[in-house]
């Protein structure tokens, strides 16, 4: 073979090295800019957090048990006063469709599930409630009658979200009531799951398998309160209804009466997500670390 083959040879598959790297080159920015747009779509398809909007409702009605015949307020004379707030969701997390959710929210609310909340409005709005049970005639009022006190009664619901975040939204139903003589406050909560959508209920939330362990921590809770009260509070011996999962743990509420005498009112203890580890779902405690972003209201 000649020296001029040879080069020729040479020269022939240096090119054949060449065109094959720029092809391997550009197939291999071809599939990165396939691979780019790929996460680009996926990032697009991931549920984002868009912010939740909520409609404000405030009305009131005022019943007395006959006409004010002036200012003095005749003896006998009973009162009542029904006021609603309520900071309704009407989308959340880019969603309308909240039936579930509202059905929760008019049930703790009311007490009973209504068609909607006009529905449930005109319903407690409609029923007064008096101090004596011997009221049957009564009428309805633009204001609050100037009755005294002692013949008021004032039964107030108030609902509003007191916590969003990426994955829970919280709202808290507050209920009021004067009775001439006392004041009642009630809370009870609802926890919504912002990307499922649906209602977490407390067996989504705590393993109750676990509640001997839950109630144990909840009375070392208390015994470190009592170092500090001069009333010490009862032992627990159960779990409360309610609930209110924020931030960074669990405040369990017990209501008035059930570990310390009616006036000192609700009782709230707080336990953090650490100290309750083994005693939340799993399922709860993923949606914990998927949840980013707490904003307490």
């Amino acid at each position: 073979m000649s020296k001029r083959t040879l080069i020729a040879i040479i020269v022939v598959l240096l090119l054949i090295d060449i065109v094959a790297a720029l092809w391997y080159l550009s197939l291999r920015i071809e599939r990165e800019d396939v691979r780019a747009e790929e996460r680009k779509q996926l990032t697009e398809q991931q549920p984002t957090s868009a912010k939740d909007e909520f409609k404000r409702y405030d009305h009131a009605a005022y019943f007395v048990s006959r006409p004010i015949a002036g200012d003095d307020n005749p003896g006998g004379q009973y009162s009542s006063s029904k006021i609603v707030k309520v900071n309704a969701p009407v989308s959340v997390n880019g969603s309308d469709n909240l039936r579930e959710l509202d059905h929760a929210l008019i049930a703790r609310c009311f007490g009973k599930d209504y068609m909607n909340y006009a529905d449930a409005f005109d319903h407690f709005l409609n029923a007064p409630k008096f101090n004596s049970t011997e009221v049957t005639n009564y009428n309805k009022v633009q204001q609050a009658p100037p009755v005294r006190e002692v013949y008021s009664n004032i039964v107030t619901v108030v609902a509003e979200p007191c916590l969003t975040s990426k994955r829970l939204l919280v709202m808290r139903i507050e209920h009021r009531r004067y009775n001439g003589a006392s004041n009642y406050v009630y809370r009870e909560y609802v926890h919504y799951d912002r990307v499922k959508h649906c209602i977490l209920t407390q067996t989504d939330i705590l393993r109750l398998d676990n509640k001997d362990r839950l109630v144990n921590l909840i009375n070392r809770k208390i015994d470190t309160q009592n170092l500090k009260r001069k009333e010490p509070l009862q032992r627990a011996y159960a779990l409360p209804t309610e609930i209110f999962c924020n931030a960074k743990g669990i405040l369990f509420e017990y209501p008035h009466g059930e570990l310390a005498p009616q006036n000192v009112g609700a009782i709230e203890i707080f336990i953090p997500y650490q100290e309750l580890k083994d005693c939340l779902m799993p399922s709860f405690v993923e949606l914990l670390n998927a949840n980013a972003d707490y904003k307490s209201l």
